[in-house]
């Protein structure tokens, strides 16, 4: 009577559970690993690309100073309406840079001046998840000119 215990039936089998479970552990891993590096690949471009957004468009409102103000009082300070056309300028060329086959939207979701401070967030969406970034930029007393924070 052989059962299922009867050693003579398992001999042939002796040692292959060890290596089906070593090639599914080494295939979910090397699956796990590329798909991480695909995801974190997609995130960094996309904080990348918010990142050069906002501050090249914070940078280009900054750049539009209000010159009567500069002129009559000697201060420093941005022109509202020329900032935020240049700013939203600024975007429509980044979106047109793009092209069709990259996988992200540009969106403008905050922006703000402050005297000479201008404030831009751009959120970009893509394959993971959205991605908002700040860019700020100001006007320096020295005239048309742009700092990063």
């Amino acid at each position: 009577m052989r059962g299922w215990l009867d050693r003579r039936s398992c001999a042939a089998d002796r040692g292959s559970a060890v290596v089906l479970t070593l090639v599914l552990l080494t295939t979910l891993t090397s699956g796990s690993v590329i798909w991480m590096t695909r995801e974190l690949s997609s995130t960094v471009a996309a904080r990348t690309l918010a990142m050069e957004v906002a501050h090249q468009s914070a940078r280009v409102g900054a750049q539009q100073l209000d010159e009567d103000a500069l002129r009559a009082r000697g201060e420093v300070a941005v022109d509202a309406r020329a900032a935020e056309a240049a700013v939203l300028d600024e975007l429509e060329a980044a979106r047109a840079s793009l092209g069709d086959g990259d996988a992200f939207t540009l969106t403008l979701v905050g922006f703000s001046i402050e005297g000479a401070r201008v404030t831009t967030e751009v959120e970009v969406r893509g394959a993971g998840a959205p991605v908002t970034v700040t860019g700020r930029a100001w006007a320096l007393e020295e005239g048309n000119r742009w700092v990063d924070e």
